[in-house]
């Protein structure tokens, strides 16, 4: 990864080596001009119960964006005066993710991001479900040759094991601390809720102070035991209560990402 300036914005680059495979009556010369330094490499051809299922692999190189963040929520300290400003902005950006179908399954402090400017950004889907798309090329302006191999057995195959992937019942592997019951269920199929869940539990970390990592964790395992500081529901009743649904061992009782946000804008 390298950092590059961009007028008044700061942004961080990585570079992603690919393997593309061809069928093998596809100009892939063509599709390569798609490419700057797309560097294509010696031809080759597999053959698969007798049919052919691929051959001219090229090697090109994709360069990916992303704004550079200044820490993640793991560094701000406890009882910082922006943590309800950080806690309606998650909730905002996870209501947004549920509205579009994808449930995250992996929201934890780590995984969410600081930017320079004091946004905190929901990061690392490598474990979320996503709603099965509809694949089309009808509305890309591309030529035949390019259509042809974006409709070709190859790629096929590639996007049924994406969809098998990311279908809602996949089970997530995330940090366990955070998980929701239902996770730890392989007979269940997952809702968003999982992540209203693991929210209650990082907004809950949040708010109080702790010391030591046990001590977290005590605290932890007392909120999802329906059980927290009386000082602390005296001082935040409304938080108190919203963090409790937000961590009730039943899914249907837990409240909506809109609804977190709306009651954090309340309060």
């Amino acid at each position: 990864m390298s950092n590059a300036t961009a007028a008044d914005s700061e942004y961080i680059v990585k570079c992603l080596d690919a393997w593309c495979e061809f069928p093998v009556d596809t100009d892939y010369e063509a599709f390569c001009g798609f490419y700057e330094n797309g560097d294509i490499i010696q031809a080759r051809i597999r053959h698969t119960q007798g049919k052919t299922a691929y051959t001219k692999p090229i090697r090109l190189h994709f360069y990916m964006l992303f704004e550079l963040c200044n820490c993640t929520l793991e560094e701000v300290p406890k009882g910082n005066e922006c943590n309800l400003i950080y806690m309606k902005q998650i909730a905002k950006g996870l209501a947004s993710l549920h509205a579009k179908g994808i449930i995250h399954r992996d929201i934890k402090p780590s995984n969410i991001l600081i930017s320079l400017d004091g946004i905190a950004k929901i990061s690392d889907f490598g474990l979320a479900s996503v709603p099965k798309l509809q694949h089309t090329t009808k509305s890309l302006s591309c030529s035949p040759e390019i259509n042809k191999f974006l409709n070709s057995e190859v790629v096929q195959a590639s996007r049924a094991f994406s969809e098998s992937y990311t279908q809602d019942d996949a089970i997530s592997d995330g940090c366990p601390i955070y998980l929701a019951p239902e996770q730890f269920d392989k007979s269940m199929k997952l809702s968003e809720k999982v992540d209203i869940y693991s929210m209650g539990i990082v907004f809950y970390s949040m708010a109080v102070n702790y010391e030591t990592c046990h001590e977290k964790s005590l605290l932890i395992k007392c909120l999802k035991e329906q059980n927290i500081d009386n000082e602390f529901i005296l001082s935040f009743p409304t938080l108190s209560k919203l963090f409790l649904s937000m961590v009730d061992p039943l899914p249907h009782n837990r409240p909506s990402a809109a609804e977190v946000l709306r009651i954090l804008e309340s309060s």
